[in-house]
């Protein structure tokens, strides 16, 4: 089976990560998923506080890359064992990088 991926990096990302996160942890369906944080958003105030207020576990894989096109390069082996979830959590690079890495 294989592991849904969360992709995140950005503020909006955990504000709309966090109800998904939650109901997949608690659905006691087994269904595995990692979360993936990009770096978009590195500092503790843009992005450490969101997992601590929300909820939401530490990311599971933290890629430390802040601009497209170095998130896109390291996406694309990172997804490639994963499956990546469908999300609407906005237009940010992190979103556009998932999207570009997994139709490679």
């Amino acid at each position: 089976m294989k592991t849904i991926a969360i992709v995140a990096g950005a503020r909006p990302n955990f504000m709309k990560i966090a109800p998904i996160a939650r109901a997949l942890r608690g659905s006691g369906n087994g269904l595995a998923f990692s979360i993936v944080h990009t770096g978009q958003h590195y500092d503790h105030e843009m992005n450490g506080v969101f997992f601590e207020e929300l909820g939401i576990r530490p990311p599971d894989r933290w890629l430390e890359v802040a601009k497209l096109a170095g998130q896109i390069k390291a996406l694309a082996p990172t997804l490639s064992d994963l499956t990546p979830a469908p999300n609407s959590a906005g237009l940010t690079c992190t979103q556009w990088a998932a999207l570009l890495a997994t139709a490679a």
